[in-house]
């Protein structure tokens, strides 16, 4: 999660167990949201009291102005403080490893071989794997993609004899699957 964190570019701010100032602001909002909100609700439903809860905030963070930075929240959050996110999030929240592409262009992940295309040439070359655990692996090279491989499961190799359908599934894409 760290790394995901780091490539997103947020700084994750927590503090030592049993330091309630460092916990204090939110335990205060909690505090706010109890006395303010909940302990007045009229709301029969799980439903009723989150639609309570989003006008509440909605009004709170339009109306409400801050004393020390004199505005309120919504303008605190315009548009220019968010930021797109850059990639896809796919590749941002895998698992990453990398690895050395072999004279016969194959890569090696977890005890498993795989081929990688001829072109273009990466043998001796550091490749990074994008992995996605029982569904692909996105194979990056310089910037770029290079390819995208099923990715095979070795423990579900070793559990059970695998059917004709199970094995087509990893290796063919959706819309390259027949029935045999």
């Amino acid at each position: 999660m760290g790394r995901a964190l780091r490539e997103l570019d947020v700084q994750l701010l927590s503090h030592l167990p049993g330091n309630a100032q460092a916990k204090g602001k939110i335990e205060r909002f909690f505090r706010f949201l109890q006395e303010r909100l909940l302990d007045h609700n009229q709301a029969g439903s799980l439903q009723e009291l989150q639609a309570l809860v989003d006008r509440w905030v909605a009004a709170y963070n339009a109306r409400h102005v801050h004393r020390t930075t004199g505005c309120t929240p919504a303008q605190r959050l315009q548009p220019s403080v968010t930021r797109s996110l850059e990639g896809n999030a796919d590749d941002i929240f895998c698992l990453k490893e990398e690895r050395k592409a072999a004279k016969n262009h194959t890569i090696t992940l977890d005890g498993v071989t795989y081929t990688l295309p001829g072109e273009p040439r990466l043998v001796a070359f550091k490749v990074q794997l994008h992995i996605h655990p029982g569904e692909r692996i996105r194979v990056w090279h310089g910037g770029g993609l290079v390819a995208e491989l099923p990715h095979i499961d070795k423990a579900r190799l070793h559990d059970a004899p695998l059917t004709v359908e199970q094995i087509l599934e990893d290796i063919l894409p959706a819309t390259e699957k027949r029935s045999f």
